[in-house]
């Protein structure tokens, strides 16, 4: 890396948001290094997009999953380019193209690496950052390598946090989604999913593809599968009031006249759901901590499955598994699940039932998702907590910042040069998890530094 005398900016997490923030830190012809720290081995995959599964699909159409707002055609033009669209990694449907993720991936590490070819000021590490003290005006970052590294600022973008132990049912650990092994899995006994999301969904489509003939049953408190995308008309986004946050169900009935509304109109629930996603994270910022837990307690199941929705190519093969009875989809909750020799027995209720069932199950897979600040077991994460470097977001979902994405301490007080972005986020801005809403909040994070640490602002 070139030596420009200026202190680097460190982006720590190799995922699609630091990527992102790296992409438009590019942009800008930002003037200091970059060092883009990412313990795995490729870049701009992280926990999403580092699937080799060649049929988990994006839940988004290619046409809006540029990693730039302003070049909205951007992915799918890249995939033109490349003639990805004439393979398997793409579909053509009647609602657009949809790419599966690990093409994706493929698409953020291509662009990383160029913009590291164009620039010889921004460089790879492949080390993991364990500990960051405040020295000097800057960081010092601490690696698991034993390297340390002096940065004039640092940008968090750590993606989801780890999960820890409890989500399947009591202390028992059920098998992580993400590092299951589908050809591990036997064919003479169930396999039991907590969690009917979109993540079941990749694990299902893995299991079946794998040739598992056995069972699944897949178990959530309300049984709800995500919504398919259809045709949908473009809808101006609804104005906000200072009364629609206020509870949640007010909220709840605001959204459903809007659907009304738009019936009437000839617009389907999509276009009034996704009207939204400009003001979601105005709304949220609004709501009371009463009328959030309210929401996150009742309404946001609900929420996820028309707002998250499914590509056709996994409606297809999801309904494919329910008609020929290999995947039930039930409404419940995990009582107990024990194992004693090797046999795993899932005991739960159904919805509405006071009777349990009990089954013998070979795996228990926890597809529940990932929320709050994660299990403890990440060292950087424990111990800028530890430290007070970092508290804990509204509601208990990630890290607290500002609103221009500086990271809060202990006390409340903003850091001067460290910021965060992405996932680690969402307690502040909630809609921060999917690469339309992660470009956005890189550039703008990238015109907060370009303002802090130019070498023309003051005390730079």
């Amino acid at each position: 890396m070139q030596n420009t005398g200026l202190a680097p900016i460190a982006i720590i997490g190799g995922g699609a948001s630091g990527a992102a923030a790296v992409l438009h830190l590019a942009r800008e012809a930002f003037a200091r290094p970059i060092m883009l720290f990412e313990r795995g081995l490729s870049i701009g995959r992280g926990l999403a997009y580092s699937t080799r599964h060649p049929q988990h699909w994006l839940n988004v159409a290619a046409a809006r999953m540029s990693i730039y707002a302003d070049k909205p055609d951007h992915f799918l033009n890249w995939c033109i380019r490349s003639k990805a669209v004439n393979s398997p990694a793409c579909a053509e449907t009647p609602i657009g193209v949809f790419a599966n993720r690990m093409l994706y991936g493929a698409y953020i590490e291509e662009e990383v690496m160029r913009a590291a070819g164009a620039r010889d000021t921004l460089s790879l590490v492949n080390d993991e950052v364990v500990d960051i003290e405040r020295r000097h005006g800057g960081y010092e970052l601490m690696c698991a390598s034993g390297r340390t590294h002096s940065v004039g600022g640092v940008v968090l973008a750590l993606g989801h946090p780890r999960r820890g132990k409890g989500g399947a049912g009591g202390a028992f650990e059920g098998a992580d989604p993400w590092s299951f092994d589908p050809q591990s899995a036997r064919s003479d006994q169930p396999v039991v999913i907590v969690g009917t999301g979109l993540t079941m969904v990749d694990v299902a489509i893995s299991l079946a593809s794998s040739g598992l003939a056995a069972p699944i049953l897949a178990i959530s408190r309300r049984g709800l599968l995500p919504r398919a995308h259809a045709s949908k008309t473009e809808r101006a986004a609804p104005r906000v009031t200072p009364h629609d946050g206020r509870s949640a169900l007010g909220l709840l009935r605001r959204v459903r006249r809007e659907i009304e509304r738009g019936r009437h109109d000839g617009a389907c629930w999509r276009s009034v759901i996704d009207s939204y996603r400009p003001v979601t994270q105005e709304i949220w910022q609004s709501m009371p901590a009463a009328a959030r837990s309210q929401f996150l307690r009742h309404l946001r199941p609900w929420w996820d499955v028309h707002r998250h929705r499914l590509a056709p190519g996994a409606v297809e093969q999801v309904q494919q598994l329910i008609g020929k009875g290999q995947l039930q989809v039930a409404a419940g909750r995990i009582v107990a699940v024990e194992e004693r020799n090797g046999e795993i027995s899932v005991t739960w209720r159904p919805r509405g039932s006071p009777a349990t069932r009990t089954i013998a199950a070979q795996t228990v897979i926890d597809a529940t998702g990932i929320d709050g600040a994660g299990d403890g077991s990440e060292p950087l994460r424990a111990r800028m907590s530890e430290r007070g470097l970092t508290r804990p977001g509204p509601m208990g979902l990630g890290i607290d910042v500002t609103r221009d994405l500086r990271v809060l301490d202990r006390n409340g007080d903003p850091h001067r040069r460290l910021w965060a972005l992405g996932p680690i986020t969402r307690g502040v801005f909630w809609e921060c998890i999917a690469v339309p809403d992660i470009r956005v909040q890189a550039a703008n994070l990238a015109a907060h530094v370009m303002a802090e640490m130019s070498p023309q602002a003051v005390g730079s």
